[in-house]
């Protein structure tokens, strides 16, 4: 059995009575069953971090990772609360392009008309792919920017046990910094799951506007019973059991060959022997 290195846990231990949240080492008490999830925020450079928001009829999870580059390794981060101690929910999205990338867009176009005045064909080849491949990456939604976030109240603690996105806390030079080095941090930096929390909007974030305050509504005044109407599920368990075969008959035997009523074999007409023990006679015999 190898042993993790120092400092750094492998990862859970599950048996097979336990259960974890779908794409999460979360795992789940008993009892607990899974109802939805929404991938609330991912990180500038999307394929580096996501943070997805689960609910199940007794908690709702916050759960953030970010894959991590060079020496910075992978990062992880979890917020919860109790479903019955939520008090109020608030959430926020918008969209928006880049301005970064706009801007240098509109700078390569003139360093392309300019290089077109002045027939230069090298700068005409160079801000030329530079251009395109940045309108094609603005056309792509590569550039969209923007801000998700979620805050959830809880009876059981003053502060908002998740809270996540634009409406998280950050500090005023935290914030200046970020907007200064946002075009260059798309490139080179390392993002953390701390850095996700802060991300654009995630796939589902329309959705949890839409949903999630009816969902957790449903889910304390109702219990169990709404499990059924938002469809729950649960993951990780192994699959129905296959089909119970029937009682039906099995084959009938048919019935074997009747025997025929037809009659024996009927003797023919020829003559009988002769009583004289005579036979008749023969070829080459004539009359005397």
């Amino acid at each position: 059995m190898t042993t993790p290195p120092a400092g750094r846990q492998g990862p859970p231990l599950v048996t097979p009575h336990q259960r974890t949240l779908p794409n999460a080492p979360v795992q789940m008490a008993a009892g607990e069953t899974y109802v939805r999830k929404y991938e609330a925020v991912l990180a500038p450079r999307r394929s580096d971090g996501r943070g997805t928001l689960y609910v199940t009829n007794t908690r709702v999870i916050f759960y953030a990772e970010a894959r991590g580059r060079g020496a910075q390794r992978e990062s992880r981060l979890l917020q919860q609360t109790r479903l019955q101690d939520i008090t109020g929910v608030s959430a926020y999205v918008s969209y928006r392009l880049s301005l970064a990338l706009i801007l240098l867009t509109i700078v390569f176009l003139l360093g392309l008309i300019a290089a077109l005045i002045d027939g230069s064909t090298q700068w005409i080849i160079i801000d030329g792919v530079v251009a395109a491949a940045l309108l094609i990456f603005l056309a792509s939604g590569q550039a969209t920017r923007g801000g998700a976030g979620v805050v959830i109240n809880s009876a059981s603690t003053e502060t908002s046990p998740i809270n996540f996105g634009n409406f998280a806390t950050r500090g005023g030079l935290s914030k200046l910094l970020w907007r200064l080095t946002g075009p260059f941090a798309l490139l080179f930096r390392a993002y953390t799951a701390f850095d996700v929390a802060y991300g654009i909007p995630g796939e589902d974030s329309d959705r949890i506007i839409a949903e999630l305050g009816a969902l957790i509504l449903d889910m304390q005044q109702h219990g169990d019973e709404a499990l059924d109407r938002w469809g729950a599920v649960e993951p990780g368990t192994p699959g129905g059991p296959g089909p119970v075969p029937g009682p039906g008959p099995g084959p009938v035997p048919g019935p074997g060959p009747v025997p025929g009523p037809g009659p024996g074999p009927v003797p023919g007409p020829g003559p009988g022997p002769d009583p004289r023990g005579l036979g008749n006679p023969g070829p080459g015999h004539g009359a005397g």
